[in-house]
């Protein structure tokens, strides 16, 4: 019996349609967990709160001589409940989230002050670099976007990796990865000075323990599929929890993500 070449060609069409689907649908297998969302945009009016005498260069520098109060950032705190509370060090608006929640909270400037727990400067984060300048932490941007502990690269769910913080301990990593696709400058722009590409598609958090070289639980979706905001991560104190916010030049404190670390 002789198959017709037109049914061999539907065949392979139908294959590749279900490859399609199949991969289009398999973060609801893989990565069914979301970090929870929450728009701030009267943080990007920052700039209109800095004290006289002061400029956005200066509060901005890393001169130590400008008190941490004076610099833009985002605060960590978890209350006696051991809920996270958010905020902006310009603004007294206090986001609350829950782990197990769907949903972040707004509370009062009080609930920030009585929180008595341990404030995180996610600013003073993004200065460290104890890792890094001890060589078991290396980063490749672009074009490779990878990234290595004890010269063993990190196989991220995303293909490419972004963004990665240590947490305080030194114990783990929070490793943010994209599956999509480069846009923006090409490789001569790049080459000329130019900044790299951006990266549009789905983010990813996952929690790397340096102790197993391995990941705790499932990745967790980061904003929209097609996103190509840039993120800064910062752990809580108790490093139960991740945050990630928008940085950029026109997306500074846009939006922040709140999830759990395992």
């Amino acid at each position: 019996m002789r198959i017709s070449k037109r049914y061999y060609i539907s065949a392979v069409v139908m294959l590749l349609l279900l490859l399609v689907v199949g991969w289009f649908f398999s973060d609801e297998y893989f990565a069914r967990k979301e970090a929870v969302h929450q728009a701030t945009p009267d943080w990007q009016r920052w700039k209109e709160r800095i004290p006289p005498g002061q400029s956005e260069y200066s509060v901005e520098s890393p001169d130590p001589s400008i008190p941490p109060d004076l610099k833009p950032s985002v605060l960590l705190q978890t209350d006696d409940s051991g809920r996270l509370l958010i905020k902006h060090t310009y603004f007294d608006d206090v986001y609350r989230f829950e782990a197990g929640s769907t949903s972040i909270e707004k509370v009062s400037l009080q609930d920030w002050t009585s929180a008595g727990g341990k404030v995180v400067n996610c600013r003073s984060q993004v200065e460290r670099f104890e890792l890094y300048s001890g060589g078991l932490l290396e980063i490749d941007g672009y074009p490779d976007y990878t990234a290595t502990v004890n010269k063993q690269r990190i196989e991220s769910y995303g293909r490419r990796i972004v963004r990665v913080r240590e947490s305080g301990s030194n114990s783990k990593l929070a490793v943010v990865s994209v599956s999509g696709w480069l846009k923006g400058p090409g490789i001569g722009f790049v080459g000329l000075g130019g900044s790299d590409p951006k990266i549009t598609g789905q983010r990813y958090l996952q929690v790397y323990d340096l102790a197993t070289g391995g990941f705790h639980g499932s990745p967790v979706r980061v904003g929209g599929i097609l996103s190509d905001s840039e993120s800064s991560v910062c752990w809580s104190e108790d490093e139960r929890f991740i945050l990630l916010y928008t940085v950029g030049r026109w997306d500074l404190y846009r939006e922040f993500f709140a999830t759990t670390a395992s």
